[in-house]
């Protein structure tokens, strides 16, 4: 919310608390008389109430000060399920006392345990609002704080100053870093998503203090009213608010950071831990009578000696013995009693500022008196570090240093300090100790750790060596010249005696830079180098800050030898005539000018006769082969012509394949042959059907087809290789003349087709006289071997065309099929005879007729019954049994029978089941 709007209503309040009660002193608070039914203007307060956010909570502005919605002027109004409620009343009142906020057990919900109502009631305290409709007021345990302590304030204080003073206090204590924190909806804010991981904790940090602090009022306010008189219950609000704003809050602080670091999160458990552990924070019965409360105070005059690590005092009037009082040394978490003469020996320890505490103990009905912390810190004192371990002196040119290691437990170079005059003056040490190139006498030089707060200076690492001055040595001579080769391009000198290794040696060429010689043969580029511009000398020496030697120089110039000639061109592989040759460089036309390799330059021929070589019939890879111009006089060998194709030995054609089999007949049409020795793969292999015209890949046996084909058209030969050409030819001198197939032989004649006797007979042809001949089928099932030319049928329905007759395919041949013999009409189905229904019973006292069915007739309805000996006949439609009604009935007059035509529609009316029993009229009634 808008904190400083806040801040002033806060003022407002603050103002009109001092005028209406005539300062801040423990007196009665006065009360507010009703205001008159004069017209005055409403206004509306909106808010949120929360701890959670508090439900069914009661809202009002306290005119009485009695810390209850129970004046006769106090309009009142009830939190919904959020927490939030807008009270209307007079504009006079709002100023008039707090915004209060009162929960009742058993009715107000708390969201954070909405579960259930709450089993303690509590209030809330906050200034009420001017300008409240802008926007809601939160009511909340930290509202609740800043309104405690302004009523603790000075008189001498503005209102503004009081407010600062409060805020400041509660800020302090709580460790919160901002008013917003006093004045938010911690709630919401502990939720928001958008905020750093240290924000997230705060916001959770602040919600937990004002969820503990809410717990304590409601525990400390039951326990301090438990000790109230009738009638003293506001009384004993006041004080317990009093004395928890002015004793518990750092407490409170420090439980639920304690709390926090464990891992503990439910407030309700650290408000008991605080009160059991607090007595003196619950109002006595005497303090509820006497209307205040008296803390003893503080000792006085606290002297804190860091030297011998005592806290003494100046004793509180009438508290003379030393058991009446007790100290802590973690800020009041954990106290002891005072043993000794009004002063406390802490011991050799580290304790910061107001750590210490002392006081008048709690005795009786009476709380413990204010506490005298120590205004200085007190530090554990240190002895003095041990010595530096020393590794190593070193008395050398350029390392002239003392080697040292530090001392356990202080590994910073800044925690010491060295003298080089014998501890008379400190330095800043290094490491190593760098002494320099000085005469230095022994014990001169110190280390050690520096005194420290509260710690001696160290034990100090003395050096017992002294350090002398160094003697540099003079330039070594230079090296003695042998020889400058223009030729070879080499520069030759001798070694000094006095420098026998090559490795003591240095070069520079022209105005390169100078390198390492590793030879006293310095071989040179082709170049022009002019006299003095080659030079040697001894090499400087680091170590012994020995200058680099003089110098030796060459004494003639050198000169550039003539160019290497270029490399042939266009060189040509012949594979064919394993060949190589090449186009000469300008000036070089002769064959004798040229040399050749054939093992990539290892070693060299030369040329003979043209510009071409004869390599012979071998296997050589790219760049094998090389050809250049000869070296002669200063002249190197030319540059390189390379073979870009390899050369590949020759290899002769394979042999023919071998004839296996010749097949001119129908369904074979083929020739089989066989591999020619080497080539067991029939990849290797290609086959031509057309004379040699064009060639496909082979194929065993080679499927001619039934086709004509003429001699010698067929061959067969091993495919042409990697430097082998294609094999000898296997040629077919055979010619392969095409089959020609039969007609389909005619249908067989029909002699008679007989349905009463279910015979369908054939005649046989001519051209196919046996009967094995012939195949027949029936309706869609296969075709099967005729066995004679009557073919005798089940009694079923054929119809037209499910009778076939005709002559067999000849394989052989391949004649196919003939054409089929079919019947013409229908081979019908004779009506079926069904016996008659068995066991009939007449039951002449129900006017019952049943029996028992014939086999495949199961259900009522396939059956009919007469009751006038057959005239006419009626479907039977229940059970297998009939009534036949109250009437006479003759023996022989109820027939049944099966009925027509169901079995599949095609059988006769069955035979007949009749009583065998009359029938009589029944003059009683039946029983059923």
């Amino acid at each position: 919310m808008n904190t400083s709007l806040f801040r002033a209503l806060l003022v407002t309040q603050l103002m009109f608390s001092l005028i209406a009660c005539g300062g801040s002193g423990n007196k009665p608070d006065q009360i507010i008389e009703k205001p008159t039914t004069e017209t005055i203007a409403i206004i509306n307060i909106n808010g949120i109430a929360i701890d959670g956010y508090l439900s069914m909570a009661k809202v009002c502005i306290d005119l009485n000060n009695n810390y209850q919605c129970d004046g006769a002027s106090e309009y009142q109004t009830i939190t919904d399920s959020e927490g939030k409620f807008t009270l209307s009343m007079p504009e006079i009142n709002v100023t008039a006392g707090p915004l209060l906020i009162t929960t009742s057990a058993g009715i107000t919900i708390d969201s954070d345990h909405p579960e259930q109502t709450i089993t303690k009631p509590y209030f809330l305290l906050a200034p009420s609002t001017l300008n409240a409709i802008a926007e809601p007021k939160v009511i909340s345990p930290l509202t609740t704080l800043i309104y405690a302590k302004l009523q603790a304030q000075s008189d001498q204080l503005s209102p503004d100053q009081a407010l600062d003073a409060a805020e400041k206090q509660i800020l302090s204590q709580l460790k919160l870093t901002s008013a917003e924190q006093l004045y938010g909806d911690f709630i919401k804010a502990a939720v928001q998503s958008n905020l750093t991981q240290e924000q997230q904790k705060a916001n959770q940090r602040t919600k937990m203090q004002a969820q503990v602090i809410a717990d304590v009022m409601a525990k400390g306010l039951e326990a301090s009213k438990n000790n109230a008189a009738y009638g003293k219950d506001t009384q004993a609000a006041k004080l317990f608010l009093q004395k928890f704003t002015e004793n518990s809050i750092e407490l409170v602080a420090k439980k639920i950071d304690n709390a926090i670091s464990l891992g503990i999160t439910e407030a309700s458990n650290i408000a008991d831990d605080i009160i059991d552990n607090n007595p003196q924070l619950i109002v006595s019965t005497i303090e509820i009578e006497q209307g205040f409360i008296e803390q003893t105070p503080a000792p006085t005059n606290g002297i804190v000696d860091d030297n011998q690590n005592t806290f003494s005092w100046a004793i509180v009037p009438g508290f003379i013995d030393i058991n009446d009082y007790e100290y802590s040394l973690d800020e009041g978490q954990i106290w002891q009693s005072v043993a000794d003469n009004f002063k406390i020996n802490i011991g050799n320890i580290d304790l910061g500022v107001n750590k210490l505490q002392v006081r008048v103990k709690a005795k009786n009905q009476m709380q413990a008196g204010k506490v005298l912390s120590n205004n200085s810190a007190f530090y554990k004192q240190h002895e003095g570090a041990g010595t530096p371990k020393l590794i190593a002196v070193n008395d050398q040119l350029n390392h002239d240093n003392v080697q040292w290691q530090f001392v356990e437990n202080f590994d910073n170079i800044n925690d010491y300090e060295m003298s080089l005059d014998g501890a008379n003056s400190w330095q800043a040490a290094t490491t190593p100790i760098i002494i320099g190139d000085i005469n230095l006498g022994i014990n001169q030089i110190h280390v050690r750790v520096k005194a420290g707060v509260h710690r001696d200076v160290g034990q100090s690492l003395i050096i017992s060596q002294a350090f002398t001055k160094y003697i540099i040595p003079d330039a070594a001579f230079a090296p003695t010249y042998i020889a400058s080769d223009d030729i070879n391009n080499t520069f030759t000198f001798a070694l000094i005696s006095d420098f026998p290794h090559i490795s003591n040696y240095e070069v520079k060429i022209n105005s390169e830079l100078w390198f390492n010689a590793t030879n006293n043969i310095i071989q040179l580029e082709d170049k022009e180098y002019a006299i003095g511009s080659i030079k040697v000398r001894v090499k400087g020496d680091e170590a012994s800050l020995r200058p680099a030697g003089n110098t030796l120089t060459n004494p003639i110039a050198f000169t550039v030898k003539p160019l290497p000639a270029e490399p042939p061109t266009n060189g040509v592989v012949d594979d064919n005539q394993n060949t190589f040759s090449w186009t000469p460089v300008p000036n070089f036309n002769s064959a004798t000018d040229y040399e050749y390799s054939l093992n990539a330059g290892l070693t060299w021929q030369d040329v003979t006769g043209n510009l071409v070589i004869n390599i012979g019939n071998i296997d050589i890879g790219i760049n094998k082969v090389h050809v250049r111009v000869k070296a002669k006089g200063q002249r190197d060998a030319g540059e390189v012509l390379n073979n870009s194709i390899a050369f590949y030995k020759q290899y002769a054609a394979p042999a023919a394949p071998i004839l296996i089999a010749i097949n001119d007949e129908y369904n074979l049409d083929n020739v089989q042959w066989d591999f020619t020795s080497g080539f067991n793969k029939i990849s290797d292999y290609e086959m031509s059907l057309n004379g040699n015209n064009s060639w496909i890949a082979a194929t065993s046996p080679i499927q001619i087809g039934n086709i004509n084909l003429d001699i010698n058209q067929i061959y067969i030969r091993v495919k042409a290789g990697v430097h082998r050409d294609a094999g000898e030819p296997l040629i077919i001198s055979h010619a392969f003349t095409k089959y020609i197939i039969p007609n389909a032989p005619d249908a067989p004649g029909l002699i008679e087709l007989d349905d009463i006797n279910n015979l369908f007979i054939f005649r046989i042809n001519n051209q196919f006289p046996e009967i094995s001949h012939y195949e027949t089928q029936i309706n869609q099932a296969s075709w099967e071997t005729a066995n004679s030319q009557e073919i005798q049928l089940e009694e079923e329905y054929y119809g037209p065309g499910s009778i076939k007759v005709r002559v067999k395919a000849d394989e052989t041949t391949q004649r196919p099929a003939g054409n089929i013999l079919s019947n013409s009409v229908a081979f019908t189905i004779k009506a079926l005879s069904v016996n008659a229904p068995t066991n009939g019973v007449v039951d002449d006292n129900q006017n019952t007729f049943s029996w028992s069915p014939v086999p495949g007739f199961i259900t009522a309805n396939d059956y009919e019954y007469s009751l006038n000996a057959g005239q006419t006949w009626r479907t039977v439609d229940n059970n297998l049994t009939i009534n036949i009604g109250n009437i006479s009935l003759a023996i022989n007059r109820l027939q049944v029978r099966v009925a027509e035509n169901l079995n599949p529609g095609n059988n006769k009316a069955g035979a007949i089941l009749s009583n065998h029993i009359a029938y009589t009229v029944s003059t009683s009634p039946v029983n059923v």
